[in-house]
């Protein structure tokens, strides 16, 4: 089925990843860039958490939990997961999950894939805003997706990191009732002369929702966009996940653990048939 991706990837576990008191970090480096294609998240596990307000990702007192995808020094794609920071007792969770890659000549509806490029939108907060955000090209014109969470994203019941769209711009924001330090990305995919066809466009859940029927499924790539609520978890709970899945009737889902603790949003373009 096409559903799975051009090239699939795990990172720090698909679903989950166990405990460790040395800081532990996943690299993968995937053999293609931004020029034939682009990678998203289809299943995504926390938690997501930064213990030290001024340590940005990247600097050596960074102490926090992260998924990424972005860009090796090859200049091909690298997936990086896990957890950074001094040896910690209890064991730490990182987070992780599972890319699914999509050229751009499978999409429907691209003239000419040889047109097509990838960017990278940053989003970050150390002074503890309530809102933060950065506008987009709008989804009529370009596929938006979430690329990367680093740190506090999304912490209490009512916050919210995804995308917001309207017919002149998409805003990719951060929603926070109490703001921590965060970074995140979003990666937008676009063509020349083209304009994605969605089957399903930023959907949201907290528990369960079909984004395509059987008989669209086998014809659409789907990856998330957002996640909110408390994605912090617990080492006496399960680590919060969203994933995309199929169903036992073929269809195509989203759902997330711990149900009405957490939520999560994804869309889904066609492919050509």
């Amino acid at each position: 089925m096409s559903t799975g991706g051009a090239v699939i990837a795990t990172v720090n576990g698909g679903t989950s990843s166990p405990p460790t008191r040395e800081p532990h970090v996943d690299v993968l480096d995937l053999p293609f860039g931004g020029d034939l294609g682009f990678f998203g998240w289809r299943r995504l596990h926390g938690p997501f958490v930064m213990a030290k307000p001024y340590a940005r990702f990247g600097q050596a007192d960074f102490d926090g939990s992260f998924a990424s995808i972005g860009i090796g020094p090859a200049g091909n794609y690298q997936i990086t997961s896990g957890w950074l920071g001094a040896k910690a007792d209890p064991a730490r969770f990182g987070a992780g999950g599972e890319v699914a890659g999509t050229f751009f000549r499978e999409i429907a509806a691209v003239p000419d894939a040889t047109q097509c490029g990838s960017k990278f939108q940053g989003l970050e907060d150390y002074l503890g805003g309530a809102s933060t955000s950065q506008p987009l090209a709008p989804d009529a014109e370009v596929i938006n997706l979430l690329a990367q969470v680093i740190g506090n994203a999304s912490t209490g019941p009512k916050d919210e990191l995804g995308f917001a769209s309207n017919a002149a711009e998409t805003i990719f924001r951060r929603l926070a009732t109490n703001p921590r330090p965060f970074e995140s990305s979003a990666l937008t995919n676009g063509c020349a002369n083209y304009r994605p066809v969605y089957i399903a466009q930023h959907v949201r859940t907290r528990s369960d929702v079909r984004l395509a029927t059987a008989a669209q499924a086998p014809n659409v790539r789907c990856f998330l966009t957002g996640i909110d609520g408390d994605w912090q978890g617990s080492l006496a709970a399960p680590q919060p996940l969203a994933e995309i899945y199929v169903d036992g009737n073929k269809e195509l889902h989203l759902r997330v653990i711990p149900r009405d603790v957490i939520g999560a949003s994804a869309s889904c373009v066609e492919l050509r048939r």
